[in-house]
């Protein structure tokens, strides 16, 4: 039978007794133990976990921390199976050490500290890397530069725009629409950190400019909005999954002529065929002091999925090795 085994990671996440709409029965503490035995999509198109230990309900999947093992029916042990299960111990370590992974990441991209080159080189590993932020010496040569705050008042994030196959590049004017159930998806992602989910959504789309979401009708605030216009863009500091790399020909990037580029094509989130990987923790920065234009945290953490759609490539060099 699958078990599921992990945490609860959000303090008072709610155990419902049906997924999305059922009634409350009771909260989990962060850091409390669980364990469940099926995964769900709920009526909201949002994932669900069944559980029965503590208590037995459901809970929002993003508010826990989990990892699936399939518990068999013991056997004795054969000298001629030894093998066998020495190299399935061996693939379990290894889950176990992208998970470590991935929560480097994103303890990197919350805490904005930089990374060591070994912590680099074992995210590496796993195509695991984290996007230059503004200021980086790298990313001064494309005009990513924190003077360029100035310029850009607005701006209450460090937007790095992704590219399409073709090398047009994403941003104000070339976006992607967000619908409402991808509205209402993105909210749910969001966790209580001492900043609710309502707080974070105003940071992502407050504004009909200078924001990671922008209103498609001026008239229309992100509350009633039936889509968005998001930016296709990462975030400095923010860890991404590589899938390959290829030359993109006759490419226009920010300051530079066109030339050819090593683009990474990243992985894409779905929100049909959910991949945690692609929904990456990204920390929110005021860009737009009165005397100070370097962008600083304000200590709240975002959880910023990388929506499908034909923007999905980045070069190369703007990622840390």
């Amino acid at each position: 039978m699958p078990v599921f085994e992990g945490t609860a990671v959000t303090n008072q996440a709610v155990v419902r007794k049906s997924p999305a709409t059922g009634i409350k029965i009771g909260t989990l503490r962060a850091g409390a133990s669980i364990k469940g035995d099926r995964l769900e999509n709920g009526s909201d198109r949002i994932f669900y976990l069944h559980i029965f230990e503590p208590l037995d309900g459901w809970v929002l999947a993003s508010d826990l921390s989990y990892k699936k093992s399939d518990v068999p029916e013991p056997e004795p042990i054969r000298a001629d199976t030894v093998a066998t299960v020495i190299s399935m111990d061996s693939g379990s370590a290894a889950d176990a050490e992208e998970r470590a992974a991935l929560e480097l990441a994103r303890e990197l991209a919350s805490s904005g500290r930089k990374a060591l080159p070994e912590e680099l080189a074992s995210l590496a590993k796993y195509k695991i890397f984290m996007v230059r932020k503004w200021g980086d010496l790298i990313m001064k040569k494309y005009s990513f530069t924190l003077q360029a705050f100035k310029e850009n008042l607005g701006s209450n994030f460090q937007p790095v725009p992704l590219y399409d196959a073709q090398g047009n590049g994403a941003g104000v004017l070339n976006f992607v629409l967000i619908d409402k159930a991808q509205i209402a998806h993105l909210k749910s992602l969001q966790i209580n950190d001492g900043f609710p989910p309502e707080k974070k959504m105003q940071w992502f789309a407050a504004d009909r400019r200078g924001r990671p979401y922008m209103w498609d009708n001026d008239k229309t605030d992100w509350k009633k909005a039936q889509v968005l216009r998001w930016q296709a863009i990462v975030y400095g500091g923010q860890p991404v999954i590589v899938l390959d790399t290829r030359d993109i020909v006759k490419l226009k990037l920010p300051g530079q002529p066109k030339r050819t580029v090593t683009m990474a094509r990243i992985l894409l989130y779905n929100m049909d065929d959910p991949d945690e990987r692609a929904i990456q923790n990204a920390t929110a920065v005021r860009g737009h002091l009165k005397d100070d234009y370097v962008p600083k945290p304000n200590g709240m953490i975002i959880r910023a999925p990388i929506w499908q759609g034909k923007f999905q490539f980045i070069p190369v060099e703007w990622l840390e090795k």
